[in-house]
């Protein structure tokens, strides 16, 4: 069992995933990125010497500081491919989630609203708040347990979508993850990996998403299995679907 990832462990009842280096995402996604990232922030009325640290998504380690002054901050660093990584304000909540590539970005918000800032100005940032789109009319009915089949079947659809549309943004592992918590088809989940850039397919969650494939592919729960055949103690062959329609302790 992989280690929980940190981040993930609070947006969603998701796994972990060990961080692996991955070449660089599709330039559709990631059209003349720079070398590193630069976030720019300016949080109205934060008291000055607050300090802002970056956090890796998998870890919660800090990868990178800064103090406020005037209620601005500048963060700047390299990622080896796009992530989930969180804001964090005098090391305590709320924490402002988003995906993070090697683009210039920006954050401004009032201080008493920090949970609602957004990252702008990140390519994979803007696939993620796309994703969250897709996905929130269906989490705000779960929420009031008003979660009908036609909206499920609608979320699933607009995910495949977005998969197909995606496959060399690191996002689109999430969307196959919520996929498969929703309709629990191994198959398609198989499926729309294999769609993927090779690249996102080795990044953080698209490892963990073909975890997942090898795990549930190995023994599918309502597939028939192969025929096959083994002595019984008295030496007598006995084959698998001699058994079909009884049931076996």
């Amino acid at each position: 069992m992989m280690k929980r990832a940190w981040l993930l462990l609070m947006l969603l009842p998701l796994m972990s995933m060990a961080q692996k280096k991955a070449k660089s995402p599709d330039k559709s996604v990631q059209a003349s990125r720079p070398e590193g990232y630069i976030i720019r922030g300016e949080i109205i009325d934060m008291p000055d010497s607050t300090t802002v640290d970056l956090l890796n998504g998998n870890s919660g380690v800090s990868e990178a500081s800064a103090i406020v002054m005037g209620g601005k901050f500048i963060l700047n660093g390299k990622v080896d491919i796009p992530d989930f990584k969180a804001l964090v304000f005098n090391k305590k909540p709320p924490y402002v989630t988003f995906f993070l590539d090697n683009s210039e970005a920006s954050i401004k918000c009032k201080y008493e609203q920090l949970d609602k800032a957004v990252l702008t100005g990140s390519p994979e940032n803007d696939k993620y708040q796309e994703y969250l789109a897709v996905v929130k009319p269906f989490e705000d009915a779960s929420a009031q347990q008003n979660a009908g089949p036609e909206l499920k079947e609608k979320t699933v659809a607009s995910l495949v979508k977005f998969v197909e549309k995606n496959p060399g943004c690191y996002v689109s592992p999430l969307a196959i993850y919520k996929i498969h918590q929703m309709n629990d088809d191994a198959e398609m989940m198989q499926q729309l990996y294999g769609k993927l850039k090779p690249e996102v397919q080795r990044g953080p969650i698209g490892a963990y998403i073909a975890q997942q494939v090898a795990e549930t592919m190995r023994s599918p729960l309502g597939k028939e299995l192969p025929d096959f055949s083994q002595a019984d103690p008295d030496g007598n062959m006995v084959s698998l679907k001699s058994f079909r329609g009884k049931y076996v302790l």
